[in-house]
């Protein structure tokens, strides 16, 4: 460390005769340092890049638009030009699935025998099964039960049952309702909308309905025996469509009935009397009738009309069956001239239409076309889904399953017994019914008492393509042949 003098003059001293010297030592330090490295990690450089999202270019039309004229006369002509020719294309005939079956249609190939329907009271009073139908719905059939071999007056029971085949609680030796008259019943009929209400005719010529959803008595109302109602045992029953009134109405459907004695009355559910505490509903009159004159049907008797025995009508005309083996149709229009013959009418599909095609008496028809039977025809009804199949069935027990557009026609194409029954025990047939809406459903009702369902083929519940052309086609040359 160096020392360095400092100089400076006393402050007392107004003379100074010789030097004088003041010295202070100051202390400087002198800051030492050292080279050193120091050694780091190389940095890592990732090198990243960022760009824009891309976004598509889109014009935007900030001029106005102009309308343009167009003529709506000439788009209508157009759209109705072209609407004509896709409906023609529409309505040609397409056979590329003609004979076409569903890949479903194996599971069922052949007819299934479901259940035998009987009833405990039935079968204590030894009624027979007259008549059935199906409801509206098609889930439930109706039968009634009485004695068609009684003559004069009848003093015994009738019965009403109905099984409703879908119900968690079905059984089919137990009704699911049920329902005694004071005389025999029959004939039966479903309403064609309402699954609970149904119409009933009775041997002393009562018209029955009953409401199978009312909370007390079934029976809503019947008919008095009067000289303007029925005298004789109702044979036929059928509803038929009001059009004068929409189907929400109370009145759009008409009961038709059919007697003994020849009388074709209309009935109306407008007309009812609900019941009240002191009498029962009633059904105090038709509103419309009619009688078939024995001219009509070639009788040389003087009686002035002949007893009708079945019955099928359609929009123009009725189709009656007599007690002498006459079909007749009679038309529905005023003033309208009575046909004679035995005519059939193309649209009708029904008992009395299968009637004139294989059981009909007359010698015009031609021997192909007819059916030898060795016992008694007393039922026949048509198929609601193919219009070629109708099934027959009388004495011996067996329902007789015919196709009109098979390679055989006079052939049945399927025979239905009951598995159980022998020979001894099968008995004469005298109701059967397909189900309109439960397409592969047949029922039937013995002199047993007993009725009768079978679960038909896929091939006889489907329909076939072309199968009304050539129903029409068969039945206008049966009338050709007949007139010539």
């Amino acid at each position: 460390m160096q020392r360095t003098p400092y100089l400076a003059h006393s402050p007392d001293s107004d003379f100074c005769d010789s030097l004088c010297l003041s010295t202070r030592f100051l202390s400087i330090s002198a800051s030492a340092s050292d080279d050193a490295g120091v050694q780091t990690a190389d940095g890592l450089f990732v090198s990243t890049s960022t760009g824009r999202s891309s976004v598509p270019a889109i014009s935007v039309q900030t001029e106005p638009l102009h309308k343009v004229a167009v003529d709506k006369t000439f788009q209508l002509d157009k759209i109705g030009t072209l609407a004509s020719k896709m409906l023609q294309e529409l309505e040609l005939p397409q056979d590329a699935f003609d004979s076409l079956v569903a890949l479903g249609a194996t599971e069922h190939r052949g007819v299934s025998y479901k259940y035998t329907l009987s009833c405990e009271s039935v079968d204590s009073s030894q009624l027979q099964c007259v008549g059935l139908s199906w409801n509206a719905t098609g889930s439930m059939v109706c039968a009634v039960f009485g004695r068609p071999d009684l003559c004069g007056w009848c003093d015994d029971l009738g019965m009403l049952c109905c099984w409703s085949l879908f119900r968690t609680d079905f059984s089919p030796g137990n009704p699911t309702y049920s329902a005694e008259h004071n005389c025999c019943l029959t004939a039966v009929a479903c309403h064609p909308s309402h699954p609970s209400v149904l119409a009933a005719g009775s041997f002393n010529g009562e018209i029955l309905i009953y409401d199978l959803a009312s909370s007390g008595d079934f029976l809503e109302a019947c008919s008095e025996v009067s000289e303007y109602t029925h005298r004789e045992p109702v044979t036929a029953l059928q509803w038929t469509r009001n059009f004068a009134v929409p189907t929400s109405s109370k009145d759009a459907y008409w009961l038709v009935s059919l007697s003994g004695e020849g009388r074709i009355l209309w009935w109306s559910l407008k007309t009812i009397e609900p019941a009240n505490a002191v009498i029962s509903g009633r059904l105090p009159y038709p509103v419309r009738g009619a009688t078939i004159p024995a001219q009509a049907l070639g009788s040389k008797t003087i009686s002035p009309a002949v007893g009708g025995t079945a019955m099928a009508m359609d929009l123009t005309g009725i189709l009656i069956g007599s007690e002498g083996g006459f079909v007749s149709r009679f038309s529905l229009k005023p003033k309208a001239k009575l046909h004679t013959a035995v005519a059939i009418d193309e649209q009708l599909r029904s008992t009395m239409q299968k009637n004139a095609l294989v059981s009909s008496g007359s010698c015009s028809a031609r021997d192909e076309d007819r059916i030898c039977l060795l016992n008694g025809l007393y039922a026949a009804d048509w198929s609601k889904v193919r219009p070629l199949i109708f099934a027959i069935a009388g004495d011996g027990g067996v329902v007789r399953v015919y196709d009109l557009g098979g390679a055989q026609a006079m052939v049945p194409v399927a025979e239905l017994e009951n598995p159980a029954a022998t020979k001894s025990t099968r008995t004469r047939i005298h109701s059967i019914q397909f189900n309109h809406r439960q397409r592969d459903f047949l029922a039937c009702g013995d002199a047993n008492g007993n009725v009768h369902v079978w679960q038909l083929s896929w091939e006889l519940s489907n329909l076939v393509s072309h199968e009304s052309e050539e129903l029409k086609a068969y039945l206008r040359m049966d009338v050709q042949m007949e007139g010539e």
